[in-house]
């Protein structure tokens, strides 16, 4: 990431999010499931998240996004890898997991927590519905992204560290919280009780991990959704809503 930083205005954030439609949908993990062509892994993308050779070998683990059924059940899950998410925008098939058309062009911004990597409150990821052709897609981008990188954002959400067992990050990252992106969600799937997160990364150093300070954050992040797949109730999870409001 730059390390110059400049303020982001409201016109310059709206400007920059209505640019996002014109990105071509060149992630390879679109649908989530995607086989990897990589190597010899023939993993899909979230095996290759939790497989070490194969995450590594693609950057490492440096977003993820999921959508679990009523029940808790992971219905699909796109992974943003660190040597492939450059000026990326994913997202799910809008034809099966659409997003929220009342909330197109009103994304969540995610900040850098404390300067490590980058300077205080400036730009690390973008959630939200995305108009792709007066259709919905939920998704998300991640730095770096060259129109956006180095900005600070004003009323960004500060990444919190957290725990997510087993999923190989980016070298020297840790994830963060999940953060509930629900209310990019359809309302028809929300009704239904869908439910959408989305995880980022932090750098290692921006918190002690020995401190009391870091464990509590540490423990206040752990949630295990993929491996017990339960739907997470809200209360002790680590999680914070995203969307307006």
């Amino acid at each position: 990431m730059k390390s110059e930083n400049t303020t982001c205005s409201a016109a310059a954030l709206g400007a920059a999010a209505l640019t996002l439609v014109s990105l071509p949908a060149t992630a390879l993990d679109l649908n989530g499931f995607t086989n990897s062509s990589l190597g010899t892994f023939g993993l899909t993308d979230i095996q290759c998240a939790f497989t070490p050779a194969c995450s590594l070998s693609r950057g490492g683990v440096s977003d993820l996004m999921m959508v679990l059924d009523p029940i808790g059940v992971l219905v699909e899950a796109i992974v943003a890898f660190g040597n492939e998410e450059a000026d990326n925008l994913y997202f799910f098939d809008p034809s099966v997991l659409p997003g929220n058309l009342a909330l197109v062009n009103n994304p969540t911004f995610l900040t850098e927590g404390n300067g490590v990597d980058a300077p205080i409150g400036t730009f690390s990821d973008l959630v939200g519905s995305f108009d792709l052709g007066g259709i919905a897609a939920l998704g998300f981008v991640s730095d770096p992204y060259s129109a956006l990188d180095g900005q600070i954002i004003p009323g960004g959400i500060m990444e919190t560290p957290g725990v997510f067992p087993d999923l190989v990050m980016e070298p020297g990252t840790i994830p963060t919280i999940l953060y509930d992106a629900s209310p990019y969600l359809d309302p028809n799937l929300s009704q239904q009780h869908y439910s959408a997160f989305f995880l980022s990364n932090v750098d290692v150093p921006e918190f002690d991990a020995t401190s009391g300070t870091g464990a509590l954050l540490l423990l206040a992040g752990t949630l295990a959704v993929l491996a017990d797949r339960r739907k997470p109730s809200g209360k002790n999870t680590g999680h914070r809503p995203l969307g307006p409001g």
